[in-house]
């Protein structure tokens, strides 16, 4: 009864703080609303679906440059509710982001065998100002992909659920099908399936036989349908869950980046691929980015000194303190086509971010000198979570809501690190009060 209590102050916790901080948006803005940034290209596709039954971001031409369960979300939004279909869509991120919260309260509970542990991280949760806009108020597949990889790093951490390897393997499945970074949970999960197996000693074959073989089954039962009618509708074989990795790549691996990478969003390069590909006349979605892939590889071989300053600077951009993109400016060729910023100005929202994520990190530092007890399974798997992450976006690029879906176990992290100095004092305080013969009960 205790634990249905705890749930219901943090649903109602969770409700109020993430509304609170949409008002405090919009405050500043000037205007309530919800931000539609991404929106508008999920919206397109989907208003095709909703036509003409063509997943296509023209309404001719296919396109698998979104994976499908947002874009199948938006476009149900819109079937139901109209062009008021933002609001449905946000009050169901809005549960979902609740629901990562109730899983960060559980996980950090379980981990370090504390309900004070997990409340504390629900706090620290609800002061992350970037992650209750973006997970619910931001029409963007962000909130829905962490909540799946969340529920994932649940499952393999639990004490108490059977068959975990394939429950998490569903949640691999699902979040390949919501963002492409997704497929790299099924990666974090053959490490840690060998990882679990060598530490209880299992033979290899048996490995394979019990847990590899049926989540890797289980993983490709539900990514291969969307594969399937990506490869049948492009006419071409796509191995990927959205074509975006030769943009991605060269957005990450060019002389531009170089120069605009992390002040400006890379995002921006886009522009200048387009028109690069139309005066080649290369025009379809398949073979676009397999050229785009090709140069961002070619500039990777040819410069490799360069290749790993900017590694090692979106390794920084990636945990830095600061937002990155840092700002934003406006961005052109000069007259020797070199990329040039000009009216750069730093985002105001470094305001609050730069302070929050300093008194996380330092949360995180106190967990590593306190060394805490029964920490040893998340801790691994959290491990091989970032490692993973990390080096696929040192390939391609980084920003911070790349990131955003990996907050919610460094939170935890740094929870367990205030409740260790907490615990300490409290002890400290009880022994205490043992000597001068004063009891609180």
């Amino acid at each position: 009864m205790e634990q249905k209590k705890i749930f219901f102050y943090i649903i109602i916790y969770l409700f109020v703080t993430l509304s609170l901080w949409h008002i405090a948006s919009s405050l500043h803005s000037g205007e309530f609303s919800i931000s539609k940034r991404k929106a508008i290209e999920y919206e397109v596709i989907a208003k095709n679906i909703i036509k003409n039954g063509t997943y296509s971001r023209n309404g001719v031409d296919p396109s698998g440059y979104f994976p499908p369960i947002y874009t199948l979300l938006v476009a149900a939004a819109i079937k139901l509710f109209g062009s008021s279909y933002e609001w449905p869509i946000v009050l169901f991120q809005l549960l979902i982001t609740i629901g990562i919260g109730i899983l960060i309260y559980k996980i950090t509970s379980e981990t370090f065998d504390s309900k004070l542990a997990g409340v504390i991280a629900v706090v620290i949760f609800s002061l992350h100002a970037e992650l209750a806009l973006a997970f619910s108020f931001d029409i963007r597949e962000t909130g829905i992909f962490t909540f799946f990889l969340v529920l994932f790093v649940y499952f393999l951490t639990s004490k108490n659920i059977k068959r975990k390897f394939i429950l998490a393997s569903i949640c691999a499945g699902i979040s390949s099908l919501i963002r492409p970074t997704g497929v790299l949970l099924i990666l974090i999960l053959m490490v840690w399936i060998f990882i679990y197996s060598r530490k209880n000693k299992d033979p290899i074959i048996s490995i394979i036989k019990k847990s590899a073989f049926p989540s890797l089954l289980v993983f490709f039962l539900i990514v291969t349908p969307w594969l399937t009618f990506e490869s049948l509708t492009l006419n071409s074989l796509v191995l990927t869950t959205s074509t975006t990795y030769g943009q991605n790549i060269l957005k990450g691996n060019s002389p531009a980046t170089e120069r605009i990478y992390p002040l400006i969003d890379v995002d921006i390069l886009q522009v200048t691929f387009d028109n690069l590909l139309d005066k080649k006349g290369i025009t379809g979605e398949v073979e676009r980015e397999d050229y785009l892939k090709k140069l961002g590889i070619t500039y990777i071989k040819n410069n490799p000194k360069n290749f790993l300053q900017i590694s090692i600077i979106k390794f920084l951009a990636f945990f830095s303190p600061i937002s990155t993109p840092i700002g934003h400016g406006k961005v052109f060729l000069n007259e020797n086509k070199h990329t040039v910023i000009k009216d750069f100005k730093i985002g105001l929202i470094n305001i609050v971010y730069f302070p929050f994520m300093i008194i996380l990190y330092l949360g995180v530092m106190m967990m590593i000198i306190h060394r805490i007890e029964r920490k040893t399974k998340f801790l691994s798997v959290l491990l091989i979570t970032l490692v993973i992450f990390t080096l696929n976006h040192m390939v391609f690029f980084a920003e911070t809501r790349f990131r955003y879906p990996l907050d919610p176990l460094i939170i935890i992290l740094a929870a367990g690190g205030y409740y260790s100095v907490l615990n300490k004092y409290l002890k400290k305080e009880d022994r205490k009060n043992k000597e001068r013969g004063i009891s609180i009960e």
